[in-house]
């Protein structure tokens, strides 16, 4: 900012142009200690909503096995990172983790301690309230975790529900406009060595002290359509209904969780089922989410959701994907 008023002094541009310029690089800022890229926004003179966070975390368990309790923490430091940058990140209000199995050891305190610890470490000035809410019994389901955005304190926000691994860019500005009767899915573009578009993210964990993911996520913002995996759900609070008696296994008759094969697929059509006024977009092609996952899994990755699937539609244009074109 600085270096863009000297510019304009020097070569004197006119004030309205001056403006300009200050605007748009305000409005591109990204996490405050990293890079500054210019992206193209909506131009809307609407209000714009906060965009608040939700997701899961769990404790380190104090009577696991050594072996265990290593690979956990490896990815337990990993997904913290993710956290972290995301609480960096200005154009997101709020995070908030809802975190399960906690104990003396490892409980919100414990959580915020950390997080805030690698913060300094990356933006010190970061404004970004970092919410954690204790809970008891294991890893909440798809169910309960929109029930959660469902607090009040949320009222008047756009809620991203996401897995804990997902970390977004400056792109994310652009779900400020989300319109009321509209919902997206968004599919990761992946992460890794060679990733171009994401070499700021790397900066920043470099900058927490973990090495450069050298094992490339994949990309699920596929060029060929549509796109059928996804890991995050975009939506104004209030505006989804959830049934309490879908978002459940067809085979076991139980909620399931998040991170469970083909989980978003099926909730997606249980949301469709209880809002039919809203329209479900993909919006990976404009907003970007990198996986941040180099670490051993915790979980199997053999366990699959029976049951009804959907789709979000695919759209062409940014407006589109939020559902403002002619407003």
């Amino acid at each position: 900012m600085l270096l863009l008023r000297r510019y304009s002094k020097h070569h004197k541009l006119p004030g309205k142009l001056h403006m300009r310029l200050l605007i748009v690089i305000a409005a591109a800022s990204f996490i405050c200690c990293g890079k500054q890229k210019r992206i193209s926004v909506t131009k809307l003179k609407t209000h714009r909503h906060d965009l608040v966070l939700v997701t899961s975390f769990w404790a380190a368990g104090p009577d696991a096995d050594s072996k265990s309790r290593l690979k956990a923490n490896s990815r337990r430091r990993e997904i913290e990172n993710a956290v972290a940058l995301n609480v960096a990140n200005s154009m997101i209000r709020e995070v908030r983790i809802i975190l399960d199995g906690f104990h003396q050891f490892y409980n919100c305190t414990t959580l915020q301690k950390r997080i805030r610890g690698k913060i300094l470490d990356v933006c010190p000035s970061s404004r970004t309230r970092l919410v954690c809410i204790e809970r008891n019994g294991s890893q909440p389901s798809y169910f309960e975790m929109f029930n959660y955005t469902t607090d009040p304190a949320l009222s008047g926000s756009i809620i991203i529900l996401a897995n804990a691994d997902m970390v977004f860019d400056q792109t994310v500005l652009r779900l400020h406009d989300l319109n009321v009767h509209t919902a997206a899915t968004i599919s990761t573009r992946g992460f890794g060595d060679g990733c171009e578009p994401c070499e700021s993210i790397q900066h920043q964990l470099k900058l927490l002290g973990m090495q450069p993911l050298r094992m490339r996520s994949a990309d699920r913002c596929y060029k060929q359509r549509p796109r059928s995996s996804w890991d995050a759900y975009v939506f104004h609070f209030n505006a989804l209904k959830f049934d309490p008696h879908g978002f459940h296994d067809d085979r076991s008759n139980e909620k399931f969780t998040m991170n469970t094969n083909g989980a978003e697929n099926v909730a997606l059509y249980y949301l469709k089922h209880a809002s039919p006024n809203i329209t479900f977009y993909q919006i990976c092609d404009h907003v970007n989410m990198w996986h941040i996952h180099a670490a051993p899994k915790t979980h199997s990755s053999e366990i699959w959701v029976y049951g009804p699937r959907a789709i979000a539609a695919e759209c062409a244009s940014i407006e589109d994907c939020l559902g403002i074109r002619g407003l």
